[in-house]
């Protein structure tokens, strides 16, 4: 690295003064809103894998939310009750009751084997893509720049039809 101790010698006393080697001046391409072709040609089957992981995992929590609201409406309107009693008065059970916990536990068991084997799978997918992506050249796709004012001009145009 080089520095120029000149034009430290020539500055003034006072404030400080920042010398900085001069940067050339960042310029970006016009806005041509003109396509762009790109092309896929692989996708990694081991982020595949921990993106799916993570997706589905967060889709059954949801999913055992849901089945918790679920059982505490039911619950709170006596529907449950009014099943258990038909139940045990019909003789195809003899003390049968609905339980919270086991329900959960067994949704939660069912739906982590199935996060599980739906990860697999899709990493699985995405070798084959990987595998036909590589034989016919990959998945071509092409993409426009918006400027700000053309995308503002289609929302408008949208909110009009809506209406």
């Amino acid at each position: 690295m080089k520095i120029d101790l000149s034009r430290m010698a020539a500055a003034q006393p006072g404030t400080p003064k920042r010398f900085a080697s001069p940067r050339p001046a960042q310029t970006r391409p016009p806005r041509t809103g003109r396509p762009v072709l790109l092309r896929v040609t692989g996708v990694s089957p081991a982020s595949v894998f921990r993106f799916w992981l993570i997706f589905a995992f967060l889709c059954l929590l949801a999913f055992l939310a849901g089945v918790f609201v679920l059982y505490l409406v039911l619950s709170a309107m006596g529907a449950l009750h009014a099943i258990e009693k038909a139940i045990n008065s019909g003789g195809i059970g003899h003390n049968f009751h609905f339980s919270l916990s086991w329900i959960l536990w067994h949704v939660g068991l069912l739906g982590s084997v199935l996060v599980v084997l739906s990860a697999i799978l899709a990493a699985c997918a995405a070798a084959m893509f990987g595998a036909v992506a590589e034989a016919t050249g990959g998945l071509e796709i092409t993409v426009a720049e918006v400027s700000p004012g053309a995308r503002a001009q289609e929302d408008g145009h949208q909110q009009r039809r809506a209406a």
